[in-house]
């Protein structure tokens, strides 16, 4: 995994949850996940959890990718819907850029990607 976050995986759901000290940039390869290939992970769906007013942005394979996600709550109890499903899935490659994320307890944030 790379350095800055933790994963877990349960089935086909792999959370990743960012680490309160030394987060860093984070792509689709760090899962290391089976069910990859040359053009990604096929997704059927990406859920947030917030940790408070918190930004999350997933780019399509590098830093200048085009976005896939962008979630912005006003707290952790926002209403702002935080799960984006792309039906029977979609590929892409994941990347998430550290500097364009602002997350208020980066610890208690939560990135789950469900695979299809």
């Amino acid at each position: 995994m790379a350095a800055g976050y933790t994963a877990a995986r349960s089935g086909r759901f792999y959370t990743i949850t960012p680490n309160s000290v030394g987060m860093a940039d984070w792509d689709w390869t760090a899962l290391g996940a089976p069910e990859s290939g040359p053009q990604g992970i096929c997704v059927r769906s990406i859920n947030f959890s917030a940790s408070g007013a918190d930004t999350l942005i997933i780019r399509d394979g590098s830093t200048t990718g085009p976005e896939i996600y962008r979630l912005a709550t006003a707290a952790a109890t926002d209403d702002a819907p935080n799960r984006e499903g792309f039906g029977k899935g979609v590929w892409m490659r994941p990347y998430i850029l550290a500097s364009e994320q602002t997350f208020t307890t980066p610890a208690n944030c939560h990135i789950t990607f469900e695979l299809a």
